[in-house]
């Protein structure tokens, strides 16, 4: 348990900044999935190998946990947009198109990944 409060003190900062560009800027949500992460790292710190370094795997982590959280914001928006809306349903492909900045996103994540991965070396 104390070996896991000193990755949290060590990683802590980096997640936060990582997500924090990821959601736009909105701290409020940055602090919220960056407790997500430490959490699901936490449940699943069995399973980590070594074959990469912790903090690879720790921004993994955080980079899974910032794409459940667009998917469930997607899925809810698709929820009131039925409940509000009496149009037919949204096709697949429309459907893709709603989340926001999704390439954007995927930027911002190759970015980041490279930025770290330097700062590994």
């Amino acid at each position: 348990m104390q070996e896991f409060e000193k990755i949290y003190q060590e990683y802590y900062a980096d997640i936060w900044h990582f997500l924090l560009c990821l959601t736009g800027y909105d701290t409020l949500t940055a602090e919220e999935l960056t407790q997500e992460t430490f959490y699901q790292a936490f449940l699943y710190f069995e399973r980590f190998r070594g074959e990469c370094q912790l903090r690879t795997w720790l921004f993994q982590v955080a980079k899974n946990v910032y794409r459940k959280y667009i998917r469930k914001e997607s899925r809810q928006r698709q929820i009131i947009a039925r409940q509000t809306d009496s149009s037919p349903p949204v096709s697949r492909k429309r459907k893709i198109k709603c989340v926001p900045d999704s390439k954007k996103s995927r930027r911002i994540i190759r970015r980041e990944i490279r930025i770290h991965s330097r700062a590994e070396e």
